[in-house]
């Protein structure tokens, strides 16, 4: 199987006629490139789908609507459409549709959202000025799957269930969560525990910002995960090697917003609305098998554990993070150095893309939030005995040691 060495892009009337011309081009499209026929069959299900209730429930029959259409990518595939129709976020709809009752009873589009999210292995909506885009991931392979509509109350306390015995990465829901019912479900999950003792959401963190990585797991995109209240920690802190599990670190900066960022700012916003800069360290743990489970990781929030930070700064004081060198030193030895403009180019963008991200989940970025920017240089694995060092030039150091 060939990639789809070129996009098909298409701009459709929003009729039955509309529907068949873009069932005939991508059936075509695919052909040319040999997909298998599954994988056409699951492009021209969702395409159908989506297409059918855009044009019947948004657009409501009205003249001259459009909806455009790309289909890019190798595998997984990328399925974008757009259009120009009512706000509708059909990754919102969680609820299961009930196939038991009278037909005539049943809501309208409830089974055809849950059957295109079954086949996506992910999906994003984004609100247009004015319309809907959403882009689904689909696998270009004969037997890939997707997630699954799941019921978000249900599932969480499946899976706290599940933690409290120690087991962070459910076998049973092996591979059955797209990465966006992955971030619904770490949300909810931290939404249940926020009255404990230290589990308050004081920030965020940013993660696979670096392309290669993005691309070892087939994402298009950073992810995110929330900081706790309990895991901040001083720079100098000591660690307990037996109450951590297969631990490792990163060096990033600490950003803290003086002022809210809305979705959609860019980054001459983002820096604008910066109060203070720290060195930081993330201390991460690995529960399960991030490579493989990459949802499941973002449903136990990311590897998140603990997040060391130094000295803050105001970010006014600070250059240009982009030339800003961060120097790791293990036990004393200097093991690797990496600049600001590794994450994303610019730690800031890092900010611009959660402040979108976050909008798509109804969450957002406030004043007095904190974020954890992304690595600088690559994870390193930390181990009893350990004593590690990160000097950032220009902004300050940060350290911690594991006992």
């Amino acid at each position: 199987m060939a990639p789809l060495a070129r996009p098909l892009a298409l701009d459709l009337p929003a009729t039955i006629e509309g529907l068949r011309t873009g069932l005939t081009a991508i059936e075509h499209h695919c052909a040319a490139v040999d997909l298998p026929t599954s994988a056409v069959a699951r492009i021209l299900t969702v395409f159908e789908e989506i297409f059918t209730n855009t044009m019947k429930y948004g657009y409501r029959g009205a003249a001259d609507a459009r909806i455009r259409v790309v289909l890019a990518g190798d595998d997984p595939l990328r399925l974008v459409l757009e259009d120009s129709a009512p706000a509708f976020d059909p990754t919102a709809w969680n609820a299961k549709p009930d196939l038991t009752g009278d037909v005539a009873e049943r809501p309208i589009g409830r089974a055809g959202i849950a059957l295109v999210m079954g086949l996506a292995s992910s999906a994003r909506w984004e609100a247009l000025a004015p319309g809907n885009r959403l882009t689904l991931e689909l696998s270009a392979s004969a037997s890939g799957g997707g997630g699954l509509m799941i019921d978000i109350e249900e599932t969480v306390r499946a899976f706290e269930a599940a933690r409290d015995r120690g087991e962070y990465f459910p076998a049973a829901w092996f591979d059955k969560l797209s990465l966006d019912d992955a971030f619904r479900l770490q949300l909810a999950r931290i939404r249940r525990r926020q009255d404990a003792p230290g589990q308050r959401r004081v920030g965020w963190k940013v993660g696979l910002t670096a392309k290669p990585i993005q691309e070892q797991f087939g994402v298009h995109e950073p992810v995110f995960g929330c900081l706790l209240a309990e895991g901040r920690k001083p720079s100098g802190q000591l660690f307990r090697a037996a109450e951590l599990i297969k631990p490792g670190f990163e060096n990033e900066v600490l950003i803290e917003l003086g002022r809210d960022v809305p979705p959609g700012a860019d980054r001459a916003t983002v820096a604008a609305a910066v109060a203070t800069l720290a060195p930081a360290l993330e201390i991460i743990e690995t529960r399960g098998d991030f490579t493989r489970q990459l949802a499941l990781a973002l449903a136990d929030n990311a590897q998140q554990k603990a997040f060391v930070v130094g000295t803050p700064v105001r970010a006014t004081d600070v250059g240009d993070l982009t030339a800003v060198t961060a120097r790791v030193r293990i036990n004393g030895a200097e093991v690797a150095t990496g600049t600001g403009d590794a994450v994303l180019g610019h730690p800031y963008n890092a900010v611009v893309w959660l402040a979108g991200k976050l909008a798509q989940f109804g969450e957002a970025l406030r004043a007095g939030d904190v974020i954890m920017s992304g690595s600088f240089t690559r994870q390193f694995p930390l181990a009893a005995g350990d004593a590690v060092e990160t000097v950032f030039d220009g902004l300050g150091s940060v350290a911690a040691r594991v006992a």
